[in-house]
Parts: structure tokens; C-alpha cells; sequence
């Protein structure tokens, strides 16, 4: 028997790993584990290990997260300090005490005090839409200030989502300052950080950067992220193995004014965090109100860049993307841009439509230009009104006359 080409034997390989991934049966308490002396939650995916530890100060710190490599034992972190000066590395890392991590969440009071200290208070698992939840409840020791982290476990993609609920249980307001979704600890080591950067037309540039001492920020602050993708991958010093090797990888689940830091400390342990932009953005938390973040993913796989893609590839698909599109395939589509430009009318785009019905067109979408006193670059952009000279009956018929020919209608809108 002939031995398989090495290219069919690399495309089965390939085809392998695009393999639907799908939510198996889970036993929860594999997922979460609980143990005593110390209390110390261990959340397990198929290839990797998530422990929180909690500290003689009644705080949380992050123990380890990486690849599994069996039974991993507790190991008294020695970054814990006395309980005079408190935790020095946080679960949620709050504004306040000794610290050192960047911070994640930070409020100013009704007195004007900045400083939080907040005590661990319970836990409870849960489960959301078949997969299992740990929230880990502390509170302010000294102001109405509770704070609960959810950590939702993927093991199927090897994911971890992190979100935050702050609930003001005083009488005066609070205002939020800086609330990211979530914080991740590295264990001790070298590594490289990967982003995919660009700008218009060469978007999502592959760029990797040595992580040293200081922090690194990728952020957008307004509703465009096509300089940066909201997303990021994590090595190891100098691995480039596509299909084998560590792999740290996630970002905020957040399309807005977004924030991803990598903050490598004293002690040179590497943290991440991500959220919600605090640039120019803050929340009045009311007496009796909560505020839930964004979520965060966070993964780690030992299949390289390969696997992290793919993981991200079936989160969007199948945690994101709304039912029953995550599923079907995507519409054919034409843009009537290149044809018209801005000299859009009901006449001319009808016709399009025709042609494009004739060549299996099943979307039909009007570009720019189709709003009042847009004729160029310069003006009429986010009125949405439509042009009265172009559409003197307004975008009814035109649309409806589309939808008789068999096709949907979309429009081009820019905030």
C-alpha cells in the first residue's frame, strides 16, 4: 500500500479540525470543582485548567490558568500578602490596598472616596443555556457596594466567559469609572502578543510584539474597529507552530468603545483584561440598580493558532449570531454602489434589481447616497431622511417592487 501524500494526509488533518464542534453532556461538578483547606474552585475545559483561591483577607486570587497537565496541586501562592496589606493579585482586581495588577473595576462614592476593599460574601453554580456557571458574590467592606463575577465554562471550545454585575445596595449614587468584563493571570513567563490591526481596506493585519514589563492597550473608542480587531492570541516566546502549542486567546464580546490591556507586573506574571472603554465613559449607578458589563472570552488550547481560530470561528456561531442565520448560508448579494455611486433614484435602482434578479440575486441592497442632500463625501451623512428628489414617494414602492421580484431589500446606513 502506498503511502498517503503528505498534503492529503495535512488536508485530513485540517478537515478534522473543522469539524463541528458541538456541546457534549457535561457533568457540571467536573466542570466546577469545590474543595476545602483552601476553598479553591478548579473550572476544567478539555484542555485547560481555570483555579480561584480563596485568601486568609476573605479575597480571591487567580491560582492558575493554562493547559492541563493532570492533577494539578494547590500551591500557596506566594504573591499573597499579609493580611495587614491584603491580596496583591485579584480575581477582580478592584482600585484599592496594595495591587499589583491593573485595576478592573473602580467607583467613586458619595463622600468622594475612591478606594474600594471588597470581602468575598458566597458562591453559587448555575447553569446558562446548558453550560455551567460559577458566581463568586463579595461585597465593599465599608460602603453599599456588591460586586458578583460570572464565569461561564465552554469546554468544547475551550472557553471561559467573565462578566460582572455591580449593584448599588445604598441609599446614594455611585458612579463607575472604569468596570471591565474581566481579568485573566497567566502563569509565570515569556510571551508574545498577537494583534490583528490595520486600517480601511487592510484591515486585520497579523502582528506579534514581545510582552515586557509595562502594559500594552489595544482599544477603539468610537463604533469602529477596523484598525483593531477585538480580539487577540497569546504565545509563549517565539512559538510559531500553527497546529500545536499553547495558546491564550479571547477579547471583549462588546462592538463598542472597547478595551483590551496586557499588563506584564513586577513579578513579571502577565495579566489581561478587557471590557468597556473607560475613555470618556462613565455610569451613575441609582440606590437599587445593578450594572452588568459585557462579557469577556478568554481561551486557552494547546492547538496552536489553528485551534484558537476555530474555537472563535464556533463561538460567533453558535453563541453569537442570532437563530436561524448562524446556520443558514449567507444570501447572494449585490450592492448597487459601484453602478450609481451616489446617483441613486427609484428608476435606475429598480432596474439593478431586474438584472439582478435575472443572475440569482437574492439581497438587493442601496449603498450611500439614497439620504437627503447626499451627493458627495461632504454632506447629509447619519440623517437617514430620504432624498425627495431621488425618492419623491419615498423607499416603499421601490422596496416593495424588489420584494415582488424575489429578492430581500437592504440598506446602507453609517452612524
Amino acid at each position: 500500500m502506498k503511502p498517503y501524500p503528505s498534503h492529503l494526509v495535512l488536508y485530513i488533518a485540517t478537515l478534522s479540525l473543522l469539524m463541528p464542534l458541538r456541546a457534549h453532556g457535561t457533568d457540571t461538578k467536573q466542570v466546577i470543582a469545590v474543595d476545602a483547606q483552601p476553598t479553591r474552585w478548579t473550572l476544567s475545559t478539555e484542555n485547560s485548567t481555570c483555579q480561584i483561591i480563596l485568601t486568609e483577607d476573605q479575597n480571591l486570587t487567580p491560582g492558575y490558568y493554562g493547559p492541563t497537565a493532570g492533577t494539578r496541586p494547590y500551591e500557596a501562592p506566594d504573591w499573597t500578602a499579609t493580611i495587614e496589606n491584603g491580596t496583591l493579585l485579584r480575581e477582580i482586581p478592584y482600585r484599592g490596598g496594595f495591587i499589583d495588577m491593573a485595576p478592573a473595576l473602580e467607583v467613586i462614592f458619595a463622600d468622594l472616596a475612591r478606594e474600594l476593599e471588597l470581602i468575598y460574601q458566597g458562591y453559587e453554580i448555575l447553569e446558562e443555556h446548558g453550560h455551567p456557571v460559577l458566581r463568586l458574590d463579595m461585597k465593599d467592606r465599608h460602603y453599599p457596594l456588591a460586586v458578583s463575577e460570572f464565569i461561564r465554562v465552554l469546554p468544547e471550545l475551550d472557553l471561559l466567559e467573565k462578566w460582572l454585575v455591580l449593584k448599588n445596595i445604598g441609599a446614594e449614587d455611585i458612579l463607575i469609572e472604569k468596570a471591565y468584563s474581566g481579568s485573566f493571570l497567566l502563569p509565570q513567563g515569556a510571551y508574545d502578543f498577537i494583534q490583528f490591526s490595520g486600517d480601511w481596506g487592510r484591515e486585520s493585519i497579523p502582528r506579534r510584539s514581545r510582552l515586557t514589563p509595562g502594559s500594552k492597550t489595544i482599544a477603539v473608542r468610537d463604533v469602529r474597529s477596523h484598525q483593531h480587531a477585538g480580539v487577540f492570541m497569546i504565545r509563549p516566546q517565539d512559538e510559531i507552530d500553527e497546529f500545536c502549542g499553547a495558546v491564550w486567546f479571547g477579547g471583549p464580546v462588546w462592538a463598542g468603545n472597547w478595551l483590551i490591556t496586557a499588563e506584564v507586573n513586577r513579578m513579571e506574571r502577565t495579566q489581561i483584561v478587557a471590557g468597556i472603554n473607560e475613555w470618556d465613559t462613565s455610569w451613575t449607578l441609582r440606590p437599587g440598580v445593578s450594572f452588568t458589563t459585557p462579557k469577556m472570552i478568554m481561551g486557552c488550547t494547546i492547538g496552536g493558532t489553528a485551534a484558537a481560530s476555530i474555537a472563535l470561528h464556533h463561538y460567533t456561531l453558535d453563541h453569537l449570531l442570532p437563530q436561524p442565520f448562524n446556520t443558514q448560508p449567507s444570501q447572494v448579494l449585490y450592492n448597487s454602489w459601484y453602478a450609481t455611486t451616489f446617483h441613486v433614484n427609484e428608476k435606475d435602482q429598480i432596474k439593478l434589481a431586474e438584472i439582478a434578479r435575472d443572475i440569482g440575486v437574492e439581497l438587493f441592497v442601496i449603498d450611500d447616497g439614497w439620504f437627503k442632500g447626499r451627493n458627495d463625501d461632504h454632506a447629509g451623512l447619519g440623517d437617514w431622511i430620504p432624498d425627495p428628489q431621488k425618492f419623491p414617494r419615498g423607499l416603499s414602492p421601490m422596496i416593495q417592487k424588489i420584494n415582488e421580484l424575489g429578492m430581500d431589500f437592504g440598506i446602507w446606513v453609517e452612524p
